[in-house]
């Protein structure tokens, strides 16, 4: 996937998603689609894989125009980021709860990764997946009802992922710009 002038390329998608055959298949759609994809299949990994996040430099970067000369290059500021959460992941697979909670698993782990990322200063797209109906989703979360195709995981990830902050005059282009979210196509 070329990334042309003005376009971003997806950036980091965290898939969490205990059934390996779902979750083989949701690494295929979004990698496909450009995107760097790390899974895991409990609470208790998503929470070590966020923790990872805010140690050292970041190593993906912002990718095609915008790298080069780019004071943000490599910086967790150009980290384009999308937390994929099945509502009913597990807490832990030694089967002893990370922590006791009455609240679904995902949205357990949506919750905790909110105040994670905001401690390291980071945004996330968050997305939680179901075939089960949920009363109540948090406002700063999309909800993606199982089963989807293949275009609705995609235009739903794409439209959770942050923008990018306003990145004022870019060396090398001498123009201010505000960099879009990416749009894959139908």
């Amino acid at each position: 996937m070329s990334c042309d002038r003005g376009e971003v390329q997806p950036g980091l998608c965290l898939v969490g998603e205990d059934d390996q055959i779902l979750c083989a298949l949701l690494e295929t759609m979004l990698e496909r689609a450009g995107w760097t994809v790390r899974s895991f299949t409990c609470v208790e990994e998503g929470l070590a894989e966020l923790h990872t996040l805010g140690e050292g430099p970041s190593d993906l970067r912002l990718r095609g125009p915008l790298e080069t000369g780019s004071a943000l290059a490599g910086q967790k500021a150009g980290l384009r980021l999308v937390l994929l959460v099945d509502l009913n992941l597990p807490l832990s697979l030694t089967g002893c709860p990370a922590e006791h909670s009455s609240a679904p698993g995902g949205l357990t782990l949506v919750c905790r990764a909110r105040e994670l990322l905001a401690e390291q200063g980071q945004q996330a797209g968050l997305v939680l997946m179901s075939g089960d109906q949920l009363a109540h989703v948090p406002s700063d979360t999309t909800f993606l009802p199982k089963p989807f195709r293949r275009s609705q995981l995609l235009e739903t990830v794409a439209r959770a992922c942050p923008a990018l902050p306003f990145l004022g005059g870019i060396e090398g282009n001498g123009a201010s710009e505000r960099v879009e979210p990416f749009h894959p196509l139908p």
